[in-house]
C-alpha cells in the first residue's frame, strides 16, 4: 500500500512538473513568499516617496525593514528578482495576486502612492553622476495612480552646458503581450529650446534614450516619463521597470562619445516575448 501511495505520488510530481515548467530552483524565493514580500516592497516605495534626496538614508531603512519583516537579504531578494524576470508566467501570477490585493486596500494604497515626490536640493557632482535619486524598481498597472511615471530636475550649478544625458532602465512586460509603453527624455535650455529622444517599446529588454546636446546655451531643466499604453482589448497587463537609472555626463569628447556608444550597447530586447531578430528596428520616432 505505501509503495502505491508513492508511485502516485512520483506521477502527480512528475505531471505537475510537466505542466508548469522547469522547478524553482532551491535559492529562488518561493512563489508566495515573494509574493508578500513584494507587497510590504511596494508599500514601503509609496511610504517613503515623500522623502528628498538628503533622506535617502531613510529610504534604504524602509527596504531594510521588508527584508528583516521576512528574513530575506537584499542579495537574496534581488537574485530573486532577476529569476522571475525571465520566468514572466511566474512574476505575472504573482502580480496579478498582488494586483487583487492593492485593489482591496484600494483607499490606502492610493493615498500612498499619491504622495508627491520631493526633489533634491542639489544635484550631486561630478564628472560622470547618476542623478537619479529614488527608487530604481517601479511596477505600472492600468491603475491611474500607477500607469506612468514623470520626472522634472530643475539645475544647479553643477550641471553645465553642453551636458550630456541617459535614461536608462530594464522593462519586463507582465501579461498579454499586445502591450506598448512609451519613454521620453526632454532637455530644455535657457533659451526655451528643447532636446528631446523618445521611444515606444513592444517588447521587454534593456533601453536607453540619450541626448547629447552641442547647444551652448545652460540647461534650465531635464525631465521625462515613462508611460505604460494599455489598450482596452488587454485583459491582464503590467510592466517593471528595474535599474533605472538618469546619467549625466559633463561635455567631453569622449565622454560624448561614450554615451552614443553605451546607449547602443543598451538597446538588448530580451527574448521573453520574441526573438532579437524579430524585433522592429529601434528608430526615432517622427
Amino acid at each position: 500500500m505505501n509503495r502505491a501511495v508513492r508511485i502516485v505520488y512520483m506521477v502527480v510530481a512528475a505531471l505537475w512538473m510537466t505542466a508548469c515548467g522547469k522547478p524553482i530552483p532551491s535559492d529562488v524565493i518561493r512563489p508566495d513568499k515573494m509574493e508578500t514580500i513584494l507587497y510590504d516592497y511596494h508599500l514601503s516605495i509609496a511610504m517613503s516617496s515623500g522623502l528628498n534626496y538628503s533622506d535617502n538614508y531613510s529610504k534604504e531603512a524602509y527596504k531594510r525593514y521588508v527584508m528583516d519583516k521576512h528574513g530575506v537579504t537584499a542579495a537574496d531578494f534581488d537574485s530573486s528578482m532577476v529569476w522571475y524576470t525571465r520566468h514572466t508566467e511566474e512574476l505575472t501570477t504573482i502580480y496579478k495576486n498582488l494586483s487583487k490585493r492593492f485593489r482591496a486596500d484600494k483607499k490606502q494604497t492610493e493615498h500612498l502612492l499619491s504622495l508627491r515626490r520631493q526633489k533634491p536640493d542639489v544635484s550631486p557632482a561630478g564628472d560622470t553622476v547618476d542623478l537619479w535619486y529614488d527608487h530604481r524598481l517601479y511596477w505600472l498597472t492600468d491603475a491611474p495612480l500607477t500607469r506612468r511615471i514623470t520626472f522634472e530636475f530643475k539645475t544647479d550649478s553643477n550641471f553645465l552646458p553642453k551636458d550630456a544625458f541617459r535614461l536608462q532602465a530594464e522593462y519586463t512586460f507582465l501579461g498579454d503581450s499586445c502591450q506598448r509603453a512609451m519613454l521620453g527624455l526632454n532637455v530644455i535650455y535657457q533659451n526655451d529650446s528643447v532636446d528631446a529622444d523618445v521611444k515606444e517599446i513592444t517588447s521587454s529588454g534593456m533601453y536607453a534614450l540619450h541626448i547629447c546636446p552641442d547647444s551652448a546655451f545652460a540647461v534650465r531643466s531635464v525631465n521625462g516619463f515613462i508611460s505604460l499604453e494599455v489598450p482596452d482589448t488587454v485583459s491582464l497587463s503590467g510592466m517593471l521597470v528595474n535599474h533605472l537609472s538618469l546619467m549625466r555626463y559633463h561635455h567631453r569628447a569622449d565622454s560624448v562619445a561614450a554615451v552614443s556608444a553605451d546607449t547602443v550597447a543598451a538597446e538588448k530586447p530580451s527574448s521573453l516575448h520574441a526573438p532579437v531578430e524579430q524585433q522592429p528596428p529601434k528608430e526615432p520616432l517622427e
